[in-house]
């Protein structure tokens, strides 16, 4: 089977990889003092939940229907339920093994360190030292799935607001 290349345009990619620029604007070139003035117009639980939270999975944001804007992103997500979001929009590229230990951790609420140490042997990311700080960010995002989606939705919608819909249009 020949591997196909398609092309694909909505200004909802830039709503996501946007974050990754105002998070860490040097790696683009960019001002950090200009990057912090736009984050300090969230509100601070949004641009504290932003800084660990800047993607989204691309599989998810290619079957987003025409427009593929900023408001269709939102309202797609709005329709996840909350506990659900997680693993649709960030988790869903991952491998069975880890979404399946992910997925038992949410529906517990909590996670152990078998549970961590399950994960870093499933995930190849987190088999480097600096990925400890991922590995147990996906855990407490899956303990806490519901609260996750939620925020997650809360702070995507308040950063359209206070900053992308202006440069979007």
């Amino acid at each position: 089977m020949a591997l196909q290349l398609g092309w694909d345009c909505g200004t909802a990619y830039d709503f996501f990889l946007s974050l990754l620029v105002l998070y860490d604007p040097e790696q683009f070139a960019l001002r950090g003092a200009w990057a912090a003035g736009v984050r300090s117009r969230l509100s601070a639980e949004a641009r504290e939940f932003l800084q660990e939270v800047q993607v989204a999975d691309l599989h998810w944001i290619h079957a987003l229907p025409e427009p593929k804007d900023s408001a269709t992103v939102l309202e797609v997500m709005a329709e996840v339920p909350p506990a659900e979001r997680l693993f649709a929009l960030l988790l869903s590229d991952l491998p069975p093994d880890a979404t399946s230990l992910l997925r038992d951790v949410a529906g517990r609420g909590a996670w152990n360190q078998q549970d961590a140490s399950t994960l870093k042997q499933v995930l190849p990311m987190a088999k480097e030292k600096r990925k400890e700080k991922e590995l147990t960010m996906f855990l407490d995002w899956a303990a806490n799935s519901e609260a996750f989606g939620d925020s997650y939705l809360a702070a995507m919608e308040n950063y359209r607001e206070v900053f992308f819909e202006e440069e979007e249009a």
